[in-house]
C-alpha cells in the first residue's frame, strides 16, 4: 500500500513540474534581434534540459514502481495503471521534445542576432571609414585633374 501511495505521489509530482514547464514551453518568444531576451530565454531553456536530464532516472523509476504495481493489481486497476503510465510517458516525451526543440531554436536565434549585429557593426565601421576616403580622393582627383589639365595645356603649347 506504500508503494501505492508513493507512486501517485511521484505521478502526482511530476504532472505538476510537466504543468508548469509546459507554461514555460508555451510563453511567447522574443524577438530575433532582442539578444538579451534571447540569452534569458535561453539560459532558462538550458537548465530545463539539465533539469530533464536529472528527473529522468526518477520517471524511470515511475515506470518500475509502476509495473511492478500493475504486475501485482487487479485486471481493473492495472488498466488504470497503464494508462496513467502511458499518459505520463506521453507528456514526458512531449516535453522533452518540446524543451530540445525550443532550446535549438533560441540557440538559433540568438546565433542568428548576433552575427547580423556583427555584420551591422561592420557595416557601420566600414562606412564610416570610407567617408574620409571618398573626401580624400574627391581632393586627389581635382588636384590630379588641375595637374594634368595644365601639364595638357603646357604641351599643346610647346
Amino acid at each position: 500500500m506504500a508503494k501505492l501511495l508513493q507512486f501517485e505521489n511521484d505521478v502526482k509530482t511530476l504532472k505538476k513540474w510537466m504543468a508548469d514547464v509546459d507554461v514555460f514551453l508555451n510563453e511567447e518568444w522574443p524577438a530575433l534581434g532582442d539578444s538579451e531576451a534571447l540569452e534569458k530565454q535561453l539560459e532558462q531553456c538550458t537548465a530545463l534540459v539539465n533539469d530533464i536530464h536529472t528527473i529522468q532516472p526518477s520517471v524511470n523509476g515511475i515506470n518500475e514502481v509502476g509495473l511492478y504495481l500493475k504486475k501485482e493489481a487487479e485486471p481493473p486497476f492495472a488498466i488504470y495503471i497503464q494508462k496513467l503510465l502511458d499518459e505520463l510517458n506521453g507528456q514526458w516525451e512531449m516535453v522533452c521534445k518540446q524543451a530540445y526543440a525550443k532550446k535549438s531554436a533560441l540557440k538559433g536565434g540568438l546565433d542568428k542576432t548576433m552575427a547580423l549585429r556583427k555584420e551591422m557593426q561592420e557595416m557601420q565601421e566600414w562606412s564610416g571609414s570610407t567617408r574620409p576616403r571618398k573626401t580624400t580622393g574627391e581632393r586627389l582627383h581635382i588636384q590630379n585633374t588641375g595637374g594634368a589639365t595644365q601639364g595638357c595645356g603646357g604641351a599643346q603649347g610647346v
